[in-house]
């Protein structure tokens, strides 16, 4: 009879356990990623510990450029309204976007132009802003470029 109620037991306790859901508590949302464009709005680098904010360096012309996803897995970055010099060309980027769940990365494939391919993990995408981390190593170092975009409202 022990057997019987643990049997029981487990199989009305086991689902509920068993439910599928991230441990970082980040569920990706496409619709969230191409319902607007999105905008620089903040951009650092850290390495060895040390943070520094790098969003001011960046001329204004590039601060202000305008990415869009399209629900195809299509994506586009373009010139905002401040134009860099000499550039008659409104689109700056082209390409394909994928995103893999298992890793939590966001990846464009850039086809305007040369191709490129860039690996963005995503650390928070809401309705109102995306943020996104990048690693990479020289001379043996890691660094980390950190970049926050908010909706071109």
């Amino acid at each position: 009879m022990k057997k019987i109620v643990t049997f029981i037991l487990a199989a009305f306790i086991l689902p509920f356990l068993a439910c599928d859901k991230d441990d970082d508590g980040f569920s990706f949302d496409a619709t969230l990623l191409t319902q607007d464009t999105w905008i620089l709005k903040g951009k650092e680098i850290s390495s060895n510990g040390v943070t520094e904010d790098i969003y001011l360096t960046i001329f204004p012309c590039q601060r202000d450029d305008l990415w869009s996803f399209s629900s195809d897995q299509t994506y586009e970055r373009t010139e905002g309204e401040t134009l860099c010099d000499g550039n008659n060309e409104p689109t700056l980027e082209r390409g394909q976007w994928i995103y893999d769940q298992v890793t939590n990365t966001l990846t464009t494939e850039n086809y305007f132009g040369s191709f490129a391919s860039t690996n963005y993990t995503i650390v928070s995408l809401t309705g109102q802003e995306l943020i996104t981390e990048t690693r990479f190593i020289i001379d043996g170092d890691t660094y980390v470029l950190r970049e926050e975009y908010d909706h071109n409202l």
